[in-house]
């Protein structure tokens, strides 16, 4: 079973579409760029606004604020309801909440297991970090696209559940979402300058 499929979406416009959406509609390419450009922050927004349409549609009682801040945490009981939701609207799609999770979760759990492993003094894992560890990282760097994949995975899920696959009705960058990714270039580029005065030093003081 993959992680999303469509076996059979009605080319038909279910009434419940009618209804305020139940969550955030994004095109992918729009969600993607906002990703990449704003450094992650989108995701935050990502979360709160979910959240915000999935309580008033639903009389939840988690609060979306909080749950913006816990965001990845939350990532699971999200895309279960949006699981729920297809259920309803699109019955020829299928999701796993809990595939898209442990994707999302792959890189961190990963990255996690290699740092407790080369804190060991005796372990090989701490040799092999320490004496080649710009090729773990370039090894490692594509693993971490996985993130961005189960990103996509719940927000085509999210569209397809919400009657708009291709995510029409918010597929433009406006101005608002522009200074949001002035900022997250901003903050790309300090950092990137920051590292690189850093690596500098260091090569001096070798």
């Amino acid at each position: 079973m993959s992680i999303v499929s469509i076996s059979r979406v009605s080319a038909e416009v279910p009434a419940q579409f009618n209804a305020p959406p139940h969550f955030h509609v994004v095109a992918i390419s729009k969600f993607l760029i906002m990703l990449v450009f704003t450094m992650g922050l989108y995701a935050a927004y990502w979360y709160y606004r979910n959240w915000s349409l999935c309580r008033g549609a639903k009389g939840s009682k988690w609060v979306p604020l909080l749950l913006c801040f816990l965001g990845p945490f939350t990532l699971y009981p999200l895309l279960r309801r949006v699981s729920q939701r297809a259920a309803v609207t699109a019955p020829g799609f299928v999701v796993s909440p809990l595939r898209i999770t442990l994707m999302y979760w792959l890189p961190t759990l990963l990255l996690l297991v290699l740092s407790v492993l080369s804190a060991i003094p005796a372990s090989p894992v701490r040799w092999l970090v320490m004496s080649s560890s710009i090729a773990m990282w370039i090894a490692f760097a594509p693993l971490t696209c996985l993130t961005f994949v189960s990103m996509v995975c719940a927000q085509q899920a999210i569209n397809i559940a919400e009657g708009d696959a291709a995510g029409r009705q918010n597929f433009r960058i406006t101005w608002l979402n522009a200074t949001w990714m002035a900022i997250g270039t901003l903050i790309i580029y300090a950092w990137s300058s920051l590292y690189a005065i850093a690596w500098m030093l260091a090569q001096r003081v070798q």
